[in-house]
């Protein structure tokens, strides 16, 4: 299993299993998405916002994409994963990343596709709208 880490300043990569690949355009990103095995999101909690508030953008593409996730269980990352739809592990431990890692399994990509379509721009604009109404 290969690893694709953008934005690194690590030019001395020890690690022979991970490319280090730096900026890429925005149009670039869906192929290195699907080109994974999984993705990660291992969030740690700093903060009283990063653990109830922080969703980061890239989770709605994470889904998307089709590939399983593997992310921190923190409420802001509950408010769109559950154990359907990814692998949630406890934050800030390298082995318990690991673990969720081997647990991977495509039925948790399809659900998180799906589980997805009601987070789409469109819709958060109906919300607003609706909203505004």
């Amino acid at each position: 299993m290969t690893g694709l880490i953008g934005d690194s300043k690590d030019e001395n990569n020890s690690l022979p299993n991970v490319l280090l690949l730096g900026h890429k355009n925005v149009k670039e990103i869906p192929a290195y998405l699907k080109s994974a095995d999984v993705l990660l999101l291992p969030n740690i909690p700093i903060s009283e916002e990063s653990i109830k508030y922080t969703s980061p953008v890239k989770l709605a593409e994470y889904m998307a994409s089709g590939v399983p996730i593997v992310a921190s269980d923190m409420p802001s990352m509950r408010y769109i994963l559950n154990e359907s739809n990814s692998i949630l592990v406890e934050p800030a431990n390298p082995k318990a990343l690991m673990y969720g890692i081997e647990r991977v399994s495509d039925e948790i990509s399809k659900q998180a596709f799906i589980d997805v379509q009601k987070y789409t721009w469109d819709k958060r604009a109906e919300r607003i709208v609706d909203f505004i109404d």
